[in-house]
């Protein structure tokens, strides 16, 4: 079992990023608690391995537990999501990668304009890319899940 201080630091660290959620919930940004949302993760999962553990914790025991251990509650795990900040310029520049690619589709012109019996409506994908590109270009993206869920 790791040491008593360990343990400690680390629910001291937890309570520190929980108290204001609880507490000032009024005050808080919603940017801050999508921030927060991430490190308590990290601090949540560090102490649910510590608390669990048979043995000596050592740093590496701790990450290689963390895909196996708690499931994480599913709010939290969106507000740490939606928390990371769009790079504009990586994300233009991967529409203009990928496109070349896209194009390889050989199914573009009859998606675009189905015959009466497809059963599916029309779909633009080139289009679809080029009005992404733009929604980024103008900041219409709150954060890099937002860019990821529309293309």
């Amino acid at each position: 079992m790791p040491s008593v201080s360990i343990i400690t630091k680390l629910a001291v660290a937890a309570g520190v990023l929980v108290q204001p959620l609880f507490l000032q919930r009024e005050n808080i940004t919603a940017e801050l608690l999508s921030g927060l949302a991430c490190a308590a993760i990290g601090v949540e999962q560090t102490l649910y391995t510590l608390l669990n553990s048979d043995k000596d914790t050592r740093p590496e025991d701790i990450l290689t537990a963390f895909a196996k251990e708690k499931p994480l509650p599913a709010e939290l795990a969106y507000a740490c999501l939606q928390s990371v900040p769009l790079n504009m310029a990586a994300a233009t520049d991967w529409i203009k990668w990928i496109k070349p690619y896209v194009e390889f589709q050989s199914t573009l012109g009859w998606l675009k304009n189905p015959p009466l019996s497809y059963q599916q409506p029309a779909v633009d994908i080139m289009g679809g890319l080029d009005t992404i590109a733009n929604s980024v270009t103008a900041g219409k993206f709150k954060g890099q899940y937002e860019f990821e869920v529309a293309v």
